[in-house]
């Protein structure tokens, strides 16, 4: 995946790696790594920590 600019607002520019279909982690309370199971939420709660 090839990541472009990014903000302090959590906005980063992805510009190839990615296709139609494809889903992105946007939020993660902990680190990431291959094995992780993951759960996919449309939006997080308000109020959420």
């Amino acid at each position: 995946m090839q990541l472009g600019a990014a903000d302090l607002d959590g906005h980063v520019q992805v510009h190839d790696g990615l296709k139609e279909g494809d889903q992105l982690v946007v939020y993660s309370e902990k680190p990431l790594n291959p094995r992780h199971r993951l759960q996919v939420v449309e939006q997080i709660a308000k109020g959420a920590k």
